[in-house]
């Protein structure tokens, strides 16, 4: 990764990726890990549902949210 500051807002920095140490970012990741690799593998089934159900309820949620912020309860 690399940062820089923002020269627009002091207060903020600007971090990007840096394609050429992706992998060695990825073996740190692994190490981190602790063999946990497999923990979530039974609840494959259960993950898919909640992806789906979050990403069917996105759209609703942020036009309600919207509906809201105007007022229209």
């Amino acid at each position: 990764m690399t940062r820089a500051r923002d020269t627009a807002d002091r207060r903020r920095a600007l971090v990007a990726t840096v394609p050429e140490r992706m992998a060695e970012s990825g073996a740190v990741q692994k190490r981190r890990n602790g063999g946990r690799d497999g923990l979530f593998e039974a609840y494959d089934d259960e993950m898919a549902l909640r992806l789906g159900h979050t990403r069917r309820t996105v759209e609703p949620s942020a036009t309600r949210i919207a509906r809201l912020r105007e007022g229209d309860a």
